[in-house]
C-alpha cells in the first residue's frame, strides 16, 4: 500500500488558501510551529511595511498641504501688491490732474490781474518764477514790464450754436483762457460726445490746445464772433 502524502493547508491574511505538496518540492512536511512561526513573521513584515506606506501618504499630504498653503499666501501678497500699486497709482494721477486744475486756475487768474500777458505760458513763466504764488507773479510782471497790473473789465457775449441747431449765449471775460466755454458748451449737449468748435465766418476749427493757451481776444473773439459746435462721429 503506497504511503499518502499529506497536505497541509496554510492560512494567511497575505496568501489565499493553498494546498502544498512539500514532498514535490524536495522538503519534509514542516510542523505546525514552524508554519505558525513562518506566517507571523509575514504578517509582521506586512504590518512594519504598511506602517510605512502610511507614513509616507501622510508625508506627501503634509508637503501637499504646505504648498499649498504657500502658493495661497504667495497668490494673496501678489494681488494685495497689485492692488496697493493701482491705488497708488490711482492717488498719483488724480494728485497730478488736481495741480493741473489748480495751475490753469492761476494761469487764468494771472491772465485777468494782468491783461498785458498774452496767453498761458508767458502766465506760466511768471508763475513758475515765483513757485505759483499769483500775487508775487502779477508783482513780477509789473517789476519786469513796467505796465499797471490792474485788471480791466472786458466782457464778450458770445453766441454758441449746438449740433440739435439750438443755441445759446453766455459772457465770457475776453482775458480769459477758451476752454473756460468748454463747461458751459458740454452742459447744454443733448448728446454727451466729443466735439469740435469751429469760428462761423471762417469756418476754422478751434483746437483744445489753442483753447488750453489762447484767450478770447489773443484769438479774436469779439461779441460778434458765432461759434458752432459739431459732433466727433
Amino acid at each position: 500500500m503506497v504511503e499518502e502524502i499529506p497536505l497541509f493547508k496554510i492560512k494567511s491574511s497575505l496568501l489565499p488558501d493553498v494546498n502544498i505538496d512539500y514532498s514535490l518540492l524536495g522538503y519534509k512536511s514542516p510542523a505546525q510551529k514552524e508554519l505558525f512561526a513562518y506566517e507571523l513573521d509575514l504578517q509582521t513584515r506586512y504590518t512594519d511595511r504598511q506602517r510605512e506606506i502610511d507614513s509616507l501618504k501622510q508625508l506627501q499630504m503634509s508637503r501637499h498641504s504646505e504648498n499649498d498653503r504657500l502658493k495661497r499666501k504667495s497668490v494673496g501678497e501678489e494681488i494685495q501688491k497689485k492692488f496697493q500699486e493701482s491705488h497708488k497709482n490711482i492717488e498719483i494721477r488724480n494728485q497730478k490732474m488736481q495741480n493741473s486744475d489748480q495751475k490753469q486756475t492761476k494761469i487764468c487768474e494771472l491772465m485777468k490781474m494782468c491783461p498785458g500777458i498774452k496767453d498761458a505760458n508767458e502766465a506760466n513763466f511768471y508763475l513758475e518764477s515765483q513757485n505759483f504764488n499769483v500775487e508775487g507773479a502779477r508783482d513780477f510782471y509789473t517789476s519786469c514790464t513796467g505796465r499797471s497790473n490792474v485788471a480791466v473789465s472786458n466782457s464778450i457775449n458770445i453766441k454758441i450754436i449746438l449740433p440739435e441747431k439750438t443755441e445759446f449765449q453766455h459772457t465770457f471775460d475776453s482775458t480769459s483762457l477758451m476752454w473756460s466755454m468748454l463747461e458751459q458748451i458740454h452742459k447744454r449737449l443733448r448728446q454727451k460726445k466729443n466735439f469740435k468748435v469751429f469760428v462761423k465766418n471762417t469756418n476754422k476749427e478751434i483746437s483744445i490746445e489753442e483753447m488750453t493757451r489762447k484767450t478770447f481776444a489773443n484769438y479774436g473773439i469779439t461779441s460778434n464772433t458765432i461759434l458752432v459746435i459739431q459732433y466727433v462721429n
